[in-house]
């Protein structure tokens, strides 16, 4: 994975429709990915805005 499909995977995640358990382990495996690359506290910051 790239950080731009990362980031494109993040963002699909923003549309606000229901998801499927595939999509959203891709968005886990995505913010997981950009937190281990980039180590930006923002992408920390956005998992806590989820909730």
């Amino acid at each position: 994975m790239t950080i731009k499909e990362a980031e494109n995977i993040v963002r699909s995640f923003d549309e606000g429709r229901k998801f499927t358990d595939e999509e959203e382990f891709m968005f886990i495996e995505a913010m997981n990915f950009l937190i281990e690359e980039r180590k930006e506290p923002r992408d920390m910051m956005y998992l806590v805005e989820l909730r």
